[in-house]
């Protein structure tokens, strides 16, 4: 059950992270402008307020998320560490901020059954897709996982904020096991009450 959840949600938010890709590109670009424009501003801004201490803090932050990732993945951490120093350019977080949303999220993957390896893999992939949900509209990428979160322990209602009708997505995989490849939205109510 939950396996079949978690593909409906997979899929979901893949159907939808397509259909906002290009819109989410376009922010992206722009968020990347400006980030480039603000980058010494933000750097002096920090050195002056306390960089040294900013460094310490985050370096402790980033130490404890490292442990918490190797306590949640054992041997599979290592995927979510890699991915993690390449997180705040693909995803929009710090290392240390992806690793504990990694945390929360393959600690939930694995209760409802997959490995350490399959969590790992899905948690990256939950948050591009978050990262990409979050972009469209103009959230956390923490929020937007939270909700994927959500609907994978069964709550449909948090992703629909984000255009994702789990509903829909439900009938569509029904339709697609039965070799129906018409698309829920030009199906009669009476062909969905048959799926």
């Amino acid at each position: 059950m939950a396996d079949e959840r978690l593909a409906v949600i997979i899929e979901a938010t893949d159907r939808a992270s397509q259909v906002i890709g290009g819109i989410g590109g376009t922010i992206e670009r722009v968020k990347t402008q400006i980030r480039a424009a603000g980058i010494a501003a933000t750097a002096f801004g920090a050195a002056v307020v306390g960089g040294a201490a900013l460094s310490i803090k985050s370096a402790s932050n980033l130490e404890e998320s490292i442990s918490a990732v190797s306590v949640t993945f054992g041997d599979a951490g290592h995927k979510i560490l890699e991915f993690g120093k390449t997180a705040n350019e693909t995803v929009g977080l710090a290392a240390s901020g992806f690793n504990q949303l990694a945390t929360t999220t393959g600690a939930a993957l694995q209760s409802f059954g997959l490995n350490a390896d399959q969590a790992a893999q899905q948690t990256i992939l939950l948050t591009q897709r978050a990262a990409d949900m979050a972009n469209v509209f103009d959230t956390s990428v923490a929020e937007a996982l939270g909700a994927i979160q959500s609907g994978v322990r069964g709550m449909e209602l948090p992703l629909r904020r984000f255009g994702i009708d789990l509903t829909d997505a439900k009938l569509q995989a029904e339709a697609m096991a039965q070799g129906i490849t018409k698309a829920v939205s030009e199906m009669s109510e009476q062909e969905k009450a048959h799926l």
